[in-house]
């Protein structure tokens, strides 16, 4: 292993604004999927991997001399990782060709006298294919070992060269007082003529001051008039379930609030954008026009901050004198960050003298500290926060940390710990509202609850009071999707290098091994968003196929029902295999799934596979369909679902009975409506003896005639009465007749029972009642009469 003696930096500077700049360059590639692998080509021979050394050679030699340049080293760390990539591509394809070629030596089985030339000289040239892949892969295995060594001499490198930046120690607060005191005509006389000489000012004309005047007004007025308008649109509206001011009502109102002066300085910083050539670009002048905008945009975050998570039954919830009051502490702080920006991000930190430009910077660094410190203490009345106290505790004593690192010369230090502060609080923020926003839309999507929400879900086939599935997916899709996004800004805030995104993004791309297994985070996460594209683009197919695509057809409405089924869990397979190869799982792996799931069917899952063919059987045979009248064993009623593992029957008590497939396939089933929905009534009627059974027959048949819903238009036999026997009360007769749809079966039965009532009493036609014979054997005598005042017994 190489060992180098890491230099001493003579002097140490501060990162200056670009290499912040870079940074979040680099943010931006990462999570833009962009690879910061070294610009060379593949090592596939013993020319490549000689090159790659020479390369590593030169780093060598680069840090015999020393070096105290951060971007210097990270370039190198940059360069490193690449090569990394190229020598793991070549270990791993290398090995993979000399299994390869192994496999094709012993097909030609063990070195004979007598074997055919040809297959001699395809052994001797595989041989030597053999010796050179050998030889690669081991140059590639130096190559890595060589590339490790390298990269951990320069990782401890940069970390020596930033604990002595951090711990790099100027002058005291005690020593700039004096210093300012001594030197206060020199600061104040440079102060004058960097205001008057470099300021911007002198270099804007009458001609444009009449045009910022009126950029500036003519964005007051438009805000002002949208500002009305949007008032009118974001006003909060009282609704049924208590939602009238919502996340986006509340971002209207915000935004119309500072609507004008966004307007207006962004049209000033417009102007001074495309006057860069007449106007110095980063006097102050311009620099500050370019900053109000994002000002601006600071205050409205802070205020929708406020009105939307401090709000009565949110988790930042304040009394509204604590919200006004934290509001107006943010704003100050929008307004500091501002500041600090002009001061020290603009040549005034040159032109300035030093130590008054270090004394300004640490009465910043108190007053922001304190008024951060001032924040967390108003925060800590909510009641979410009240519990949780070590978070703020710990911030306050980092904000102690930065104050007295400041105050001891420390800059570096406080700088770096404000920056990371500031920006963690920022982000978590950000995060906090984003999150709101989606939960909001998210709740809108499930219940419908404005109009635009409700055509989406009929949009993607989800019916009126129906759970939106895809919701569900979306959902923790997104809250990663942010937080992972609020991570990576955390860490380029907290000062990660390029190189440490570099390996974020080999550990989330390339993944990682357990024992055998290889998982890859980002093609986990890519599968699940893939899955649930598809279920949604599975569920809006499906019910455009219900609602209007099969509607046009000729087919029939079990058929349609059918076809629909079908392709819903058509869908969802499809779904889960493309996902399952996006995840990187290989299908021949799926073997030995179809084993266990064998095993499994023999040792427990017969009723359920025999219910999933019992339910295929059901859905394209179609003994039953949806809306037929059953009866399967003590259940009757009307077939409500048809899934593929059971079908769902309402009795007329409107209870659903959920009845296995294997049962409708393997059992006895009445259907009603299987082929007609005619059916035959049939109604026994009994007449006392002696009755006109001619005139009984004629009336039956009139008013069976007479229904609306008997069939008499001769497509189906006319009504008749059967004189079926005679009774032991009386003469038996029934009624038989069809009726249009047999659903009405009971209602016809109750019509017709009404109307033959009716008829036999005005008409004179008697019901008999049970007649019974008595026969009695024998009959006791009185019973003896006792003693004279003593009754009987």
């Amino acid at each position: 292993m190489l060992r180098r003696r890491l230099p001493c930096p003579a002097a140490i500077n501060a990162p200056t604004a670009r290499a912040h700049w870079a940074g979040l360059a680099l943010l931006l590639m990462l999570l833009c999927g962009a690879s910061f692998t070294a610009d060379a080509k593949p090592i596939s021979s013993e020319d490549d991997a000689k090159s790659v050394d020479q390369a590593l050679d030169q780093i060598d030699q680069s840090l015999l001399h020393g070096t105290t340049d951060t971007n210097l080293t990270a370039s190198w760390l940059k360069q490193l990782t690449g090569y990394k990539d190229l020598i793991t591509e070549c270990i791993t394809g290398g090995a993979a060709q000399l299994a390869n070629t192994n496999l094709r030596i012993q097909s030609l089985g063990p070195p004979a006298r007598s074997e055919a030339p040809d297959v001699t000289r395809a052994r001797t040239a595989l041989t030597k294919a053999k010796i050179g892949q050998e030889t690669l892969v081991s140059s590639c295995k130096l190559l890595q070992l060589r590339d490790d060594d390298l990269t951990k001499m320069i990782s401890a490198l940069q970390r020596d060269l930033l604990t002595r930046r951090l711990l790099a120690r100027g002058p005291n607060l005690t020593s700039l007082l004096k210093e300012n005191v001594r030197q206060a005509p020199d600061w104040i006389a440079a102060s004058r003529e960097y205001w008057g000489r470099q300021s911007g000012l002198e270099r804007l004309t009458e001609d444009d001051g009449f045009t910022l005047a009126g950029l500036a007004l003519s964005g007051l007025i438009a805000g002002l008039v949208l500002r009305r308008v949007i008032r009118r649109v974001a006003a909060p509206r009282e609704t049924p379930d208590g939602t009238g001011m919502t996340l986006y009502r509340a971002a209207g109102l915000a935004l119309a609030r500072y609507l004008p002066a966004l307007l207006a300085s962004s049209l000033l910083a417009a102007f001074f954008y495309s006057s860069s050539h007449t106007i110095e670009v980063l006097s102050l002048l311009s620099l500050a026009a370019y900053g109000l905008p994002v000002f601006v945009l600071l205050l409205f975050l802070f205020r929708l901050f406020i009105v939307t998570l401090t709000a009565p039954g949110q988790p930042l919830e304040l009394p509204p004198a604590v919200a006004t009051s934290l509001l107006f502490r943010l704003a100050l702080l929008a307004f500091l960050l501002y500041l600090g920006f002009l001061l020290f991000a603009t040549l005034a930190e040159q032109a300035l003298p030093e130590p008054a430009m270090l004394l300004l910077r640490a009465l910043f660094i108190v007053v922001f500290a304190l008024n951060l410190f001032w924040v967390l203490w108003l925060l800590g009345d909510a009641p979410y926060l009240s519990r949780v106290r070590w978070p703020r505790r710990s911030i306050e004593l980092v904000l102690l940390v930065i104050v007295i690192a400041e105050w001891l010369g420390y800059r570096n230090l406080s700088l770096s710990a404000v920056r990371g502060l500031a920006g963690t609080l920022l982000l978590l923020g950000l995060a906090a509202l984003v999150m709101r926003l989606l939960h909001e839309l998210y709740d809108g999507l499930e219940s419908g609850r404005r109009r635009w929400q409700e055509r989406l879900r009929l949009a993607l086939g989800i019916k009126p009071g129906a759970s939106a599935p895809v919701v569900s997916w979306l959902r923790p899709l997104s809250a990663i999707a942010v937080w992972s996004a609020t991570i990576l800004g955390l860490l380029w805030t907290w000062g990660l290098s390029a190189v440490g995104f570099q390996q974020l993004e080999n550990f989330v791309l390339q993944g990682f091994t357990v024992g055998s297994l290889h998982i890859v985070p980002a093609r986990i996460l890519l599968a699940v968003f893939t899955l649930a594209i598809l279920l949604a683009f599975s569920t809006w197919f499906k019910g455009r196929m219900e609602s209007n695509w099969l509607k046009r057809t000729n087919l029939e409405r079990s058929a349609r029902e059918a076809l629909v089924t079908v392709s819903g869990y058509v869908g969802s397979a499809l779904a889960v295999i493309v996902t399952l190869g996006i995840a990187g799982m290989e299908f021949s792996n799926l073997a030995i799934v179809a084993g266990a799931l064998s095993v499994g069917i023999g040792f427990g899952l017969q009723n359920i596979v025999n219910n999933f063919v019992s339910g295929l059987i059901l859905l394209f045979e179609r003994p039953i369909k949806t809306g037929d009248w059953i009866v399967v064993g003590d259940t009757e009623g009307y077939v409500v679902k048809i899934s593929i593992r059971s079908t769902q029957i309402q009795t007329f008590d409107q209870a659903d009975v959920i009845v296995p497939n294997s049962d409708l396939i393997a059992g006895k089933v009445t259907n009603w409506m299987l082929r007609d929905p005619r059916g035959r009534v049939k109604i026994p009627i009994s007449v006392a003896e002696g009755s006109d059974t001619t005139l009984a027959k004629n009336l039956l048949i009139e008013l069976a005639q007479q229904h609306a819903l008997v069939v008499t238009d001769g497509s189906a036999p006319e009504p008749k009465v059967m004189f079926k026997s005679f009774g032991e009360s009386g003469l038996n007769l029934e009624l038989r007749c069809f009726i249009v749809n047999i659903d009405n079966r009971m209602q016809v039965l109750s019509d017709l029972n009404f109307a033959i009532d009716a008829a036999f009493r005005a008409h004179g036609i008697e019901m008999p009642y049970p007649q019974r014979d008595l026969h009695i054997r024998s009959w006791p005598g009185p019973p003896p009469v006792g003693p004279a005042g003593s009754g009987a017994g």
